[in-house]
């Protein structure tokens, strides 16, 4: 016997799906603040047996080293659990390397959403030190790796990326989906399938059914 129940992002109502399936939702500025409470969320999911994690994002972007820091929580919690992204709204700057360090096969894109990526940029990143330069250079050269290795070929999608460097470059959800950042244009339903399988069981001799 299988019970099917529907449940959308958002709507997660059903109490015995809380500690299997967990949202989370990241907006505004990708900062401390905003990545330390990603980050507990991500953590108490993994440890309550979180089978599924999906974060739904609308930001303008903010700090590329914080969305660093988050996609490393998200990378050790795949190893658990799927962990899908889904862009409601908009995935720019500092979100757009979150977006695409979703699970591959569960990155989602709505059809109104944007997506939008340019050269990295981290707190203090105005400082023209040659050290300071080098970082900003290396969180660059990561935030690429992770948009890239997203794509369906990551040599040629790093030449596009760089001709573009100088520019905001905004990506529409069927550029998303032609490129392979995102798998599916859409924000998904969730259909969670139960199985109850009734047993035989003896007691006193007498057939139970359990």
């Amino acid at each position: 016997m299988a019970f099917v129940v529907e449940s959308f992002p958002g709507a997660l109502s059903p109490d015995f799906l809380d500690s299997k399936v967990a949202e989370i939702s990241l907006t505004g500025v990708i900062n401390c603040d905003c990545v330390s409470g990603a980050v507990d969320e991500i953590v108490d999911a993994v440890n309550q047996g979180a089978i599924f994690i999906f974060i739904v994002i609308h930001s303008k972007g903010g700090d590329h080293d914080e969305a660093l820091r988050l996609i490393e929580v998200m990378e050790r919690a795949k190893r658990f659990c799927a962990v899908a992204t889904i862009i409601q709204g908009k995935a720019w700057s500092a979100a757009a390397p979150i977006f695409c360090a979703g699970s591959e096969g569960f990155r989602f894109v709505a059809p109104n959403g944007s997506f939008m990526i340019h050269q990295a940029r981290v707190r203090d990143s105005a400082q023209t030190t040659s050290s300071a330069e080098a970082h900003v250079e290396r969180v660059q050269q990561r935030v690429e790796d992770i948009i890239c290795q997203a794509s369906h070929d990551p040599d040629a999608f790093l030449q596009l990326m760089r001709a573009n460097a100088d520019d905001d470059w905004f990506l529409t959800p069927d550029e998303l989906i032609e490129y392979g950042l995102a798998n599916h244009k859409g924000v998904p339903t969730f259909v969670h399938h139960f199985t109850y399988s009734p047993y035989l069981a003896l007691s006193n001799g007498k057939a139970m059914l359990m």
